[in-house]
């Protein structure tokens, strides 16, 4: 019930009641990631400060922006998704994003602590990600951390191409991503790729959203989903399954026109081709 008013106060454009907007100075105890958060969401044109008070709902944290943040009206569809991968995934396009922080009881997206990175060129084939990430710190000028489970070949050819649109190519190739604290860029890996084969021993839903159809097996199955915005997530669905695997419950909720895809971290909604 808490998934499916939360899809509809969000579809209806209600954001829910607004939180104090103020630049959090002091840091108090900021962590750079929530370890286990997952959150769901699926919206489309909403504006960005509506999505991001829903998700810091979820999380028990209240939203802070700076003056500067520019906030623009997003679509897209996640359910039970990391909350740090999600929060970088809602501003993956221009070098100068807002940095992510904790500060509790605030979820603080403040100007970017990095400042303007240097541009990148070079021509790498089947190279270690360390050695690929080693060269592009030394073109960048920026210190980073690497955990210890990114790993894998990376292939890439840029010339002149800004700094962090250069590491989000390297790090998609071997499903990592980055968090920034501190001025310090942090690579962490997304976790293992959902297997659709796997066996769901019983699940049943009886005329519900997709939305919250799809949020239910995410959580039993230990998933996250991610769906294009022509999925209609409000379409209504049942399903009673015994001894299937996650590929058939899913292809049985989405229906013949759409498709279920395991990419890196999540199972991947699209219509077919």
């Amino acid at each position: 019930m808490l998934l499916a008013s939360l899809f509809l106060s969000l579809i209806a454009g209600q954001t829910g009641p607004k939180s104090t907007i103020r630049h959090v100075t002091d840091p108090g105890d900021n962590r750079f990631l929530l370890a286990g958060q997952r959150v769901d969401f699926a919206v489309k044109g909403i504006p960005a400060r509506g999505i991001l008070d829903n998700i810091a709902a979820q999380a028990s944290l209240k939203v802070a922006v700076a003056g500067k943040v520019d906030l623009k009206p997003l679509t897209a569809s996640f359910l039970n998704a990391p909350l740090d991968h999600v929060l970088y995934q809602l501003y993956p396009q221009v070098e100068g994003e807002p940095t992510v922080r904790i500060a509790r009881p605030y979820l603080v997206l403040d100007e970017p602590s990095v400042p303007k990175l240097e541009t990148i060129t070079f021509t790498l084939h089947d190279s270690p990600v360390r050695e690929t990430l080693r060269q592009w710190g030394n073109q960048a000028h920026v210190s980073y951390t690497v955990a210890a489970d990114v790993d894998g070949p990376v292939s890439i050819s840029v010339g002149n191409r800004p700094a962090l649109q250069t590491l989000r190519e390297i790090l998609k190739q071997v499903d990592a991503y980055f968090t920034i604290d501190e001025g310090i860029l942090h690579i962490l890996h997304v976790g293992s790729s959902p297997q659709l084969g796997m066996t769901i021993k019983h699940f049943k839903v009886e005329k519900v959203s997709c939305f919250e159809a799809l949020g239910d097996l995410a959580r039993l199955a230990g998933i996250a989903i991610e769906a294009t915005p022509d999925f209609k997530m409000q379409r209504r669905t049942s399903v009673l399954a015994d001894d299937q695997t996650l590929g058939t419950i899913l292809g049985e909720v989405i229906g013949p026109d759409f498709v279920a895809e395991s990419r890196g971290w999540r199972v991947f909604i699209r219509k077919k081709d």
